[in-house]
């Protein structure tokens, strides 16, 4: 499977699903990494309310409520509060819930965008993407540009930042290197 990542206009990468079966390989991949540590909780008989109140101090209760894990874990309870059900099928309905929404911005926008936490919208303008064939969020640095300028009398610069094509709207080449160059650290920045 081939994976499209785009750079959001306000920043960070985002993986770009339009269909069934990639939202499917994408929930394959990612879902054990992203619910193992929310399963041992569950099965430790970890209680998200409790663990607050034992915290022993406002550090340590931020702290918490930051971790993805904890997040879920509480999402689970609350699930299984509203079902009346235990806290493993909490888990299971809160993602149930969560696909058929992402199956609905789908069908909406025609795409749904995912960030490297999990994060998801269908409200996303870019102008940069890449290609990839393993489902690596990009993390250029600076040691990834390259400027290109075709031999046999090329006039113009193209810029290259790892395995994406830079470009500023519909403009993919410039007449200097140091304008091709300040392109692609402004897109360098907005990772």
């Amino acid at each position: 499977m081939e994976y499209l990542f785009v750079l959001s206009d306000k920043g960070g990468w985002w993986l770009k699903i339009d269909s069934v079966k990639q939202l499917e390989d994408y929930h394959k991949k990612t879902d054990e990494a992203r619910y193992e540590a929310t399963l041992d909780r569950i099965l430790h008989g970890e209680d998200p309310y409790e663990l607050l109140e034992k915290a022993p101090d406002i550090k340590e209760r931020i702290r918490l409520m930051e971790d993805p894990s904890f997040k879920f874990l509480q999402a689970a309870y609350l699930k299984a509060g509203q079902l009346n059900c235990s806290v493993l099928d909490g888990v299971r309905a809160f993602k149930i819930e969560a696909g058929m929404h992402e199956l609905r911005l789908i069908k909406q926008s025609g795409a749904v965008y995912f960030n490297s936490s999990g994060g998801c919208t269908s409200d996303l303008s870019y102008t940069q993407f890449c290609r990839r064939k393993e489902l690596i969020f990009p993390d250029f640095t600076e040691k990834d540009l390259r400027h290109v300028r075709y031999p046999n009398g090329g006039r113009h610069w193209y810029v290259f930042i790892g395995d994406m094509q830079v470009k500023d709207g519909m403009r993919s080449k410039w007449n200097t290197r140091e304008e091709a160059e300040r392109i692609a650290k402004k897109v360098l920045n907005a990772q």
